[in-house]
C-alpha cells in the first residue's frame, strides 16, 4: 500500500490471499451535496442536537460544510454497518464527542472512547463495531492527506520535538490479531468523491498475517493533548493537531489560565483573509459537567469574530473551557 505513487510512505501486507479476487460490483446512487452561490455572507452558528442522524457510521453522515477539497460532517449512528467500507478518494479524520468500540482494520483493532480523534488514511479498509452506548461523531474528509503538522518533528529523523503538544506515545495504533481465514461472500462499499460502488471479495479482507511499514490507522485523545500556554492567551494556530496541504485542525482543549495580569481569557478579535474557521464546541461551558451535545459556529472569510459577547466581563479561571 502506497501513498504519492511510490514516492511516499507505504506499507506491507502480508494475507492470504490477493486482494483483487473479486467477484461482482455495483454501481450505487451517489451522495453529492447541493451547494448554494446564495447563502450571505456572515458568521452562523449551529446547534449539533438539532441535527437529525440515524443509520450507520456512513450512512448517518450529515455534511453541514465543504469546500474544495474538504468536508465536515455529523453523524449520530444508531446501527451496525454491513460489511467493509473504504474511503478510496479522501483521508477521513473522526472526532468522538460520545462513543466508544473498535474499528477494524487488515492493520488490526483499534480501540476508540469519548474524544477520540481516529485518522483512517484512504484506501483503508474498515469496519466500525461500535459497543452499545449513545454516539456523536464529527467526520473530516479530506482530498488532501492529513498529516501531523510537519514543524511538531525534527527534520532530520522524523521524532516529535519535545515541545510538541504530543508525542509518539499519545498516538494509539491498531492491536494485530489472527488473520480471518474465511471464505465466501464478503461485501465493501467504496466511497470515491460523491460516487458509491459495492464490490464482492471471495474472500475475508482481513486475512493479513502481517504487516509493516508507515501507513496505518491510529488514534489520539484530547485529554492527552498539552497545549502550549503563554502569558496571554494564543491564537487558535497554536493548538494544531492535524495539517492537510490546504487545511489547519485545531483542539483548543482545557488549558492552565494566562498569567499576565491585565490579559483577556479568550483570543482577540481577528479577520482571517484567505481561510474559513469552523469551530466546534463539545459540551458547554465544561465537558465534564454539562455533556450536552455542544455547537458549532462558522466564520467565513472576510467577516470578523472572537469571544462571546459578556465574556470578558466574567472573572478568570484556573483552567479555560473546551
Amino acid at each position: 500500500m502506497t501513498h504519492e505513487g511510490f514516492e511516499g510512505e507505504a506499507s506491507l501486507l502480508y494475507r492470504l490471499r490477493p486482494p483483487a479476487s473479486m467477484l461482482g460490483s455495483e454501481r450505487l446512487p451517489p451522495v453529492g451535496v447541493e451547494v448554494s452561490d446564495d447563502d450571505p455572507l456572515q458568521n452562523s452558528l449551529f446547534l449539533v442536537d438539532r441535527v437529525e442522524s440515524t443509520g450507520d457510521f456512513l450512512t448517518s453522515r450529515r455534511t453541514l460544510f465543504v469546500g474544495e477539497t474538504v468536508s465536515f460532517s455529523i453523524a449520530k449512528p444508531n446501527t451496525m454497518s454491513e460489511g467493509f467500507y473504504r474511503n478510496a478518494r479522501s483521508d477521513e479524520l473522526v472526532l468522538v464527542s460520545q462513543g466508544s468500540g473498535v474499528v477494524q482494520s487488515p492493520f488490526g483493532d483499534l480501540r476508540y472512547r469519548d474524544l477520540d480523534l481516529v485518522h483512517v488514511l484512504r484506501s483503508v479498509t474498515v469496519r466500525w463495531v461500535p459497543d452499545d452506548v449513545p454516539h456523536m461523531l464529527s467526520v473530516v474528509e479530506s482530498t488532501s492527506a492529513i498529516t501531523t503538522p510537519p514543524h511538531f518533528r525534527n527534520t532530520a529523523n522524523g521524532q516529535f520535538h519535545e515541545w510538541a503538544p504530543y508525542k509518539e506515545r499519545d498516538l494509539r495504533t491498531p492491536d494485530f490479531r489472527e488473520p480471518v481465514d474465511e471464505v465466501g461472500e464478503f461485501p465493501v462499499l467504496i466511497k470515491h468523491g460523491s460516487n458509491r460502488s459495492r464490490f464482492w471479495l471471495d474472500h475475508h479482507l482481513f486475512d493479513v498475517v502481517g504487516w509493516d511499514g508507515y501507513l496505518y490507522p491510529f488514534a489520539i485523545n484530547l485529554d492527552d493533548y498539552e497545549p502550549v500556554t503563554g502569558r496571554i492567551d494564543q491564537l487558535h494556530d497554536r493548538y494544531q493537531v492535524f495539517v492537510t496541504k490546504v487545511t489547519l485542525m485545531m483542539v483548543i482543549v482545557p488549558r492552565r489560565r494566562v498569567d499576565h495580569p491585565d490579559s483577556s481569557p479568550a483570543q482577540p478579535l481577528h479577520m482571517n483573509s484567505d481561510i474559513d474557521e469552523i469551530l466546534y464546541r463539545i459540551g458547554g461551558s465544561n465537558r465534564s459537567t454539562d455533556p450536552s451535545p455542544g455547537t458549532i459556529t462558522l466564520h467565513p472569510r472576510g467577516l470578523a469574530h472572537g469571544p462571546r459577547p459578556g465574556l470578558l466581563d466574567q472573572p478568570k479561571t484556573e483552567m479555560l473551557p473546551l
